[in-house]
Order: structure tokens, then C-alpha cells, then sequence
């Protein structure tokens, strides 16, 4: 199978979206993780602390941005083989498209 315009026809992405929240008087540094899906799904949330081992900023977004993503597949029953395409917005804000990976397969 060949990827064309009709390979992404009709279908919605979940799109996870990362922004980093600075230290306060009550919480270290950290990302916040949203997926929202709407109606009876909702929104998914999950925070990070930020990791000072982790090399750059994205470093950080993408581990946030897979727990979420992991706690929404969890949360309802779902296989989590997908891949996350980043998409830097600016230095505090972070989106990822999670598109299944057998699309970027080929299958």
C-alpha cells in the first residue's frame, strides 16, 4: 500500500499537546500533558516533572506527552502502536500528532 491524500481520509489523529509550566512557590518546573478527545471521552491530563537530565526542552514534552498518551490508552482499553509526530509551536509549547504506525508502514 502507497501513502496518499486518501491514506488520512476521514480520519481524526489525537493530538496531545505539551506546555511547560515553571517553577512556582508550591511545585518544582514542569509539563503538563492534554489530550482532548470530546463527548464522553474527555480530557486526559498528565504532569512531568521537568528533568534537568534530559537534554532540551522536547526531551521533556515527548516523556509527558507519552504518559499521557499511554494513560489515555489505559484509561480506555486501546492499543497504543502509534507514533508520535512533534510539532514545536515555541519554546514552552509542544504538540504531538500520535498517528498509527502501520500508516507509516506502509500496510
Amino acid at each position: 500500500m502507497s501513502i496518499t491524500t486518501d491514506t488520512f481520509k476521514h480520519l481524526a489523529f489525537p493530538v496531545i499537546k505539551v506546555r511547560y509550566d515553571g517553577p512556582t512557590d508550591y511545585h518544582g518546573a514542569r509539563w503538563i500533558a492534554s489530550l482532548d478527545r470530546g463527548g464522553d471521552i474527555g480530557v486526559i491530563r498528565h504532569m512531568t516533572s521537568y528533568d534537568d537530565g534530559l537534554p532540551a526542552g522536547a526531551s521533556n514534552a515527548i516523556v509527558a506527552a507519552l504518559a499521557c498518551w499511554h494513560k489515555y490508552c489505559a484509561k480506555h482499553n486501546l492499543d497504543d502502536t502509534h507514533v508520535a509526530i512533534p510539532g514545536n509551536l515555541d519554546d514552552k509549547h509542544y504538540c504531538f500528532v500520535m498517528v498509527p504506525s502501520y500508516i507509516l508502514n506502509g500496510e
